[in-house]
């Protein structure tokens, strides 16, 4: 299902849906969970089954997860959205994933190793 997406930032709400939206919208407070992809990328298609068994341990619980997709970074995306987003999180390796909270209107960046993808991110939320 997410090796469809086409280039953009996508909403994902497990259980329910997933629709592109035009921002990542952080609440205060609020962790957010950000996963950066590349269609180019062979280390993030291997991760696609990961990320979708994330999706299904997150059905139910009220959390924000948002998937953003170019082929390659900004020099190959049809999306300025996502390219803006690539940017404003200065990603510069995919697969990135990252935990991001707004604290006193300060980003709280967690980056998550790739090796330690799913169970890290089931103990940080």
């Amino acid at each position: 299902m997410l090796s469809k997406l086409s280039h953009g930032i996508y909403l994902v709400k497990p259980g329910e849906s997933i629709k592109m939206v035009d921002k990542i919208d952080l609440k205060e407070g609020e962790r957010t969970l950000i996963f950066f992809l590349n269609k180019k990328c062979r280390h993030c298609e291997a991760l696609m089954p990961e990320i979708n068994g994330l999706i299904k341990i997150l059905e139910g619980k009220n959390k924000r997860f948002y998937i953003v997709v170019c082929d390659w970074f900004e020099e190959e995306c049809e999306s300025q959205l996502a390219v803006k987003e690539f940017k404003k999180f200065n990603v510069d390796s995919t697969p990135t994933i990252m935990l991001v909270e707004l604290k006193n209107n300060k980003l709280d960046k967690i980056y998550i190793p790739s090796s330690e993808y799913l169970p890290r991110i089931v103990s940080l939320l």
